[in-house]
């Protein structure tokens, strides 16, 4: 399997009609994870039949690592534009944050697409590639937008919270709740903690 994954055209551009196919196999992955979103479920969504779905992809591994790359792609881009809007260095946190927190609200597929594919760490051909991803975002951080080391982890530490907040849906129903929630609000935003 992980052969087919370094062939040439898995990198391939994608055809409008494939890239609908994606937009559908994400939706899915999003709602039902690896395991439970199937190539037949996938075609439904995308209006097609489940051979075409598996004659574009050749496995399901494959098609979750189109969709996952793509929104692993979306934040990287989300950051490098966000570290192109300063000259400060370090960046200041804030900006990366802030635009993270509007890309996800525009799009909640793409929190629920990494997520998933941080779940996927230990499968044994989709693992390697998403750890990868993981460090390439962590490498963003230290070297483009020239976070120290401690600012870099707290960074990601802050944000994997934020991403199971939203991911879980919590509200503020009690006040360990809310407490938790604050980290939604961008850090200078935040209401004071200890009530």
């Amino acid at each position: 399997m992980a052969q087919d994954l370094n062939s040439p055209d898995f990198d391939r551009p994608l055809t409008p009609r494939a890239q609908e196919v994606v937009a559908a196999a994400s939706q899915e992955f999003a709602l039902h994870g690896f395991a439970g979103a199937t190539t037949d479920a996938i075609a439904r969504r995308a209006d097609v039949s489940q051979p075409y779905v598996v004659r574009l992809f050749g496995s399901k591994e494959r098609l979750f690592l189109r969709c996952a790359r793509t929104a692993h792609e979306q934040v990287c881009s989300v950051f490098r534009d966000a570290i192109a809007t300063t000259e400060q260095r370090p960046v200041p946190p804030i900006v990366l944050g802030t635009a993270y927190q509007s890309m996800l609200t525009k799009d909640s597929v793409v929190l629920q697409l990494m997520v998933q594919q941080h779940a996927m760490g230990q499968h044994p051909t989709i693992g390697p590639i998403v750890r990868q991803w993981f460090v390439d975002m962590y490498s963003i951080l230290r070297h483009e937008a020239a976070f120290t080391e401690d600012m870099a982890r707290t960074f990601v530490a802050r944000g994997m919270l934020i991403n199971t907040l939203l991911s879980l849906g919590l509200t503020a129903d009690d006040q360990d709740s809310a407490e938790l929630l604050r980290y939604l609000a961008p850090e200078g935003q935040r209401p004071p903690t200890g009530h």
